[in-house]
């Protein structure tokens, strides 16, 4: 009966062929039906027919660009969306029923392969299953080379092994049914439901009859699983007891197809062609198809929803004609697609949008990318920005009017940006002078008098008062007067803001009520906070609050308002969880002299039982308010505080510069004090303990890194040895060792390497590192030309393949217990051209140059900037990112008040503040790069103590003069010594990450230059190789001789294989240079 009714269903339903014009509007499809917002039909330009029907295959065959697919019932917008929806749930169920498959076909002695759109799916979306695909496809070659036949093969496997089977003639059907199967497996799966196995008078001795294919009909075999099996897998996923029913009414919801192919004998070729047996008038003619022999064989290893199986050698050129015929699906140039980034179609939360600002009489509204707490990553229910225009990127400002849309962003992100907005929006890169200001833009697309809102909480008091200055100046120049004693011109345009009102949440929220997939609006997290000890904190909570208080006092300040959440969180010894890749939580603070009041989200609290015993030191009066009270409380507070010192001074209300117009606005303007805030200074400051922790997990993190590289390098390399394999079961004898030499769980490399699955195995090697916490920042892995967009993320389906010729950039890091980690390495697995070699080798100078710096104590990261940037300036190069930025101590991995960049100066300056300078202990990263457009990108970082240097020898007499060489000879110069300078500074690396050596012109380094390298290089061999060993609990003893070397690799066969490679990959990167 089971089988009875997978035919009943398959000739029931009729297959409906949708065509596109093109790939961008099959993905603007796509995307749409995946986020399930409401989609006018009419801006999709498809035509669909009954895949039957003749002509209009042909019309889909003969379109000169477009994409198709092809799905059973009508191509309604809510079949494709069920059929999405069905896809999802179902998945589970598919990929095991696979491996059941797979098992039973190892048994029989067969290898299958990924066909159809499953090898489409392994092709183009990096192993994921197509989202509106239905089944898996396989094929198998009907006959080997030695005659066997795989369908007999695998029937009598079945028969040995208790399979349920149909589809044999003459065969006593209760000889082909068990009870105890797990499958089914059909035999007939045809059209016509006809024989290709005949038993001939079936009993022990008897055997089966296989009838050849004879280019009619199909001959494919079909698996599904048995009543018994469907049940076991729903109980192994937890899948409700209805989904059970649905699939057992209609079995071929969870199927895989089985292909058989053959050669094609009317070709004259030496090496016969392959077709598929499959020859259906109208639909499907394989003697259309002829596949090179070479397309298929040898079979590469290939994964699919992380199943390991074999594909096709030339997947590109098999799937070009499978899917040429009748254009369906999509087999396009993926280095041209690797920036389709998904779109959000913004068109009716706009509308909605506007709908709101006409109902307060508003003509635009100002969002920024960042939260109330200025996070430069935020949570998912603060993710405006991308809700409402698609932009997922970490920096960005919106204004948005009543019939335009407009998005700032800097170099980092403009290629990101301009493949996620949709037509609705006009992109500015904001630190180009030809692209218009916000202030420019919103005077040249509104009316004069116009109102512009904006959250309060959202955005910088300092921020709304010089874009209302620069909106004053735009208008000057067009002749409108500003406003003059608090009388409002009626032409200027004002910002206004709405209190304790977001009007994106609003829609937001609109559109959660209905229910619409992907829309709904998440809830912030709230999660338990951790207590960090101070043997790593290096001063307990209530050490560091009495210096606060100490430089309140030096500033005249009765109250200190914090809004920052990694400053409460090194203030208060405290970590949390709410935010991806910051250990931080949600909260307020406010310190007076007296007394301090901390506001946290209920739910972290009751999560938290230690909290009120770990701040209970009554000597300091910590008292818990919820969250949401905070805005209220500081207006109280404000207004009960005394507003003079006994000195007659206004009592001051300490803001960091940062804050918000709704905290600014709470204090009156004569009280308030605008400075850096107190914690933040201090924490930019590393205590010893927070170094010595900074520095041990280093040494974990580098050799996670070195670790990855060696493997990836490793793989490229067997790329090359594998295009000489003859057979598909040679592969199996090269797959990557495994074994974790520090008993750390087994991670299965990818067997396919892309920018996705590269990035995530690294993501899993890290996690399983000592103290691991979380990822410090989405691993940025990028292949040739996506490593030219400075913050790239692989995309799951869109990222690009790595081979070996291939460029690949990583940039990756992760929060651990003792420290944060930041670093990226850029290497060539194959064999790099000179321009190439000279293109990483000026960034390693300008990294080099830096890194050599000796500075005095508190010189300003901007003028250190110049130093990375002027070897590029040299070479004609540049990069659109800052020099470096500072790291918290398992915190915030971009950390202020410092920096290495041009554009801090002018960010202080316009507040009056003098930009805070690089002292002892600070950490911070060097990282200049150079980024070639559609050719790849180069980008070389290091996380660096700022430490003290010996100044003796400043102080000696041969120093107080030296000759230089210039080109009309030698000039001397006489220069005096600053004796008021009593610290003097340079770095050093903690990152120890070797740089490629086979990518380095040696020639273009001078001998300082060298030799900086080659130290760094020999740090990284003693401190790395001994922590290998270590491992394994054996103690070296490296001297700082020739034979190190000699020493490692007598020692190396105590390691695991994978630990081998990683050392003997540490070694090659690090011979000396001189």
């Amino acid at each position: 009966m089971l089988m009875k009714s997978v035919i009943m269903i398959l000739q029931a339903n009729r297959n409906t062929l949708l065509t596109f014009k093109n790939v961008d509007i099959y993905n603007s499809f796509m995307a749409q039906c995946e986020s399930n917002e409401v989609v006018d039909l009419h801006e999709f330009p498809f035509f669909h027919s009954y895949i039957s029907d003749v002509e209009s295959a042909d019309i889909a065959s003969n379109s000169e660009s477009h994409i198709s697919f092809n799905m059973f019932g009508t191509c309604s917008l809510r079949n494709v969306r069920r059929i999405m929806r069905q896809s999802r749930r179902l998945k589970p169920l598919r990929v095991h029923l696979l491996k059941s498959v797979l098992d039973l076909c190892k048994a029989a002695d067969l290898e299958p392969f990924v066909y159809g759109g499953t090898a489409l799916s392994v092709f183009r979306e990096d192993g994921k299953f197509i989202s509106h695909d239905t089944d898996i496809d396989l094929g198998i070659l009907e006959f080997d080379s030695d005659g066997n036949s795989s369908y007999t093969k695998l029937i009598h496997c079945c028969l040995k092994n208790g399979i349920s089977v149909f589809g044999v003639e003459n065969m006593d059907e209760s000889l082909l049914i068990s009870v105890n199967s797990d499958l089914y497996v059909d035999f007939s799966a045809s059209t016509s439901r006809r024989f290709w196995l005949k038993a001939q008078k079936f009993n022990m001795s008897e055997t089966i009859e296989e009838i050849p294919y004879n280019g009619c009909d199909c001959k494919r075999i079909k698996f599904f699983f048995s009543t018994n099996g469907l049940l076991k897998a729903c109980e192994l996923y937890h899948l409700n007891s209805k989904i059970a029913s649905h699939i057992q009414s209609d079995p071929s919801l969870v199927h895989v197809d089985l292909f058989t192919l053959s050669t094609y004998s009317d070709s004259f070729d030496v090496i016969k062609p392959l077709l598929v047996n499959w020859n259906l008038p109208g639909i499907y003619d394989c003697k259309k198809k002829l596949f090179p022999y070479n397309s298929f064989f040898p079979l590469i290893p290939c994964t699919f929803e992380g199943v390991n199986l074999l594909a096709p050698h030339d997947l590109k050129t098999y799937l070009t004609i499978e899917y040429g015929y009748l254009g369906r699906d999509a087999v396009y140039d993926r280095k041209k697609q690797l920036c389709k980034m998904k779109k959000i179609f913004s068109s009716g939360r706009l509308t909605r949008l506007r709908d709101l600002l006409k109902d307060r009489n508003l003509q635009g509204y100002i969002l920024p990318t960042e939260d109330e707490h200025f996070n430069e990553y935020v949570g998912n229910a603060d993710r405006r920005c991308a809700f409402i225009s698609g932009f997922t990127g970490s920096s960005c400002s919106i204004v948005i009017t009543l019939d335009q849309a407009a998005l700032w962003t800097d170099g980092r992100y403009q290629l990101q940006a301009s493949n996620e907005l949709d037509e609705n929006w006009s992109l500015f890169r904001n630190d180009l002078t030809e692209a218009p200001t916000r202030a420019q833009w919103i005077v040249s697309s509104t009316s004069p008098g116009s109102s512009i809102g904006y959250d309060g909480r959202q955005i910088p008091y300092t921020g709304i008062e010089t874009l209302q200055k620069e909106l004053t100046g735009v208008e000057a120049e067009l002749g409108i007067l500003p406003n003059c004693n608090g009388i409002k011109n009626p032409l200027s345009r004002q910002l206004v803001n709405i209190p304790n009102t977001n009007l994106i949440d609003l829609v937001w929220e609109s559109m959660s009520g209905l229910q619409i997939e992907n829309v709904s609006r998440p809830i912030r997290s709230s999660n338990p906070l951790l207590f960090i000890p101070v043997s790593f904190s290096g001063s307990s909570w209530q050490q560091k609050i009495d210096r606060v208080r100490n430089m309140m006092k030096a500033k005249g300040a009765e109250l200190l308002v914090l809004s920052a959440l990694d400053e409460i969180a090194w203030l208060f010894n405290l970590r949390g969880n709410d935010i991806l890749y910051n250990p931080v939580f949600y909260a307020y603070a406010i310190v007076s002299l007296n007394k301090i009041d901390l506001f946290l989200n209920p739910k972290t609290v009751d999560q938290t039982p230690r909290l009120d015993d770990y701040l209970s030191d009554k000597q300091y009066s910590v008292k818990i308010h919820p969250y949401s009270e905070f805005f209220n409380y500081l207006e109280t507070v404000v207004h009960n505080s005394p507003e003079k010192h006994l000195s007659l001074q206004p009592s001051r209300v300490w803001l960091d510069i940062s804050a918000s117009y709704a905290i600014v606005t709470k204090i009156p303007e004569n009280r308030r004090l605008f400075h850096i805030s107190p914690v933040a200074e201090m924490k930019s400051i590393k205590s010893l303990s927070e170094l010595n922790g900074i520095r041990e997990i280093h040494i974990t993190d580098s050799l996670v890194l070195c670790d990855f590289l060696a493997w990836l390098e490793d793989e490229a390399n067997q790329i090359n040895n594998n295009s000489c394999c003859k057979q598909s079961h040679d592969y199996k004898a090269i797959k990557p060792n495994t074994e974790n030499g520090a008993g750390l769980p087994v991670i299965t490399p990818p067997l396919v390497l892309t920018e996705a699955s590269t990035a995530q195995y690294l993501d899993e090697l890290r996690s399983q590192a000592k103290d691991f916490f979380s990822l410090s920042f989405s691993t940025i892995s990028c292949a040739d030309a996506n490593g030219a967009i400075i913050h790239y993320h692989p995309v799951e389906g869109q990222s690009a393949p790595i081979t070996n010729t291939s460029i690949y950039l990583v940039d990756s890091g992760g929060q651990y217990l003792t420290g944060t980690t930041d670093v990226t390495r850029t290497i060539h697995l194959g064999e790099p051209t000179l321009e190439q070699k000279n293109c990483y080798t000026t960034v390693l100078k300008a990294h080099i140059a830096l890194a050599m710096q000796i500075f005095p104590s508190n010189t300003p990261g901007s003028r250190l900037d110049i130093i990375s940037r002027r070897i590029m300036w040299q070479f004609h190069g540049n990069y659109a990112h800052g020099t470096g930025h500072g790291v918290g101590a398992f915190l915030n991995v971009h950390e202020g008040p410092i920096g290495l960049s041009g554009s801090r100066i002018n960010a202080y300056s316009r507040l009056g503040i003098v930009e805070p300078g690089l002292q002892e202990n600070m950490v911070v990263t060097i990282e200049p790069g150079y980024y070639w457009s559609d050719h790849f990108g180069i980008r070389l970082e290091n996380v660096v103590f700022v430490v003290p240097v010996e100044t003796k020898d400043l102080h000696s007499s041969d120093r107080n003069s030296y000759t230089a060489e210039t080109s009309t000879g030698h000039r001397s110069f006489q220069f005096s010594l600053d004796i008021n300078i009593t610290k003097w500074l340079s770095f050093e690396p903690v990152t120890l990450v070797p740089f490629q050596r086979k990518f380095i012109n040696s020639g273009m380094l001078t001998t300082d230059e060298l030799n900086w390298l080659d130290n760094y290089h020999k740090t990284i061999r003693q401190v790395l190789c001994s922590r290998i060993y270590q491992e394994v609990n054996i103690q070296l003893s490296i001297n700082n001789g020739n034979d190190d070397h000699e020493i490692m690799l007598s020692n190396m066969s105590m390691l695991s294989s994978s630990r081998q490679r990683c050392l003997q990959w540490i070694l090659n990167q690090t011979e000396s240079f001189l």
